[in-house]
């Protein structure tokens, strides 16, 4: 994912831990954690596929 996205990483390794109970918290999902499948949909293009609709 940082290949993808170096700015994150930059980001990411400034954070420093401390003691106290801190999580990192992604804004794109409901319950703020970052899964493989919310990373590959936010990494992956957006696909170009017929609308179903359209073609019945």
């Amino acid at each position: 994912m940082f290949d993808k996205c170096p700015q994150l990483g930059a980001r990411i390794s400034q954070i420093h831990p401390t003691i106290d109970r801190d999580s990192i918290i992604w804004t794109g999902t409901n319950n703020g954690i970052l899964t493989l499948k919310e990373s590959y949909i936010h990494l992956s293009p957006i696909s170009s596929l017929p609308s179903w609709c359209k073609i019945i």
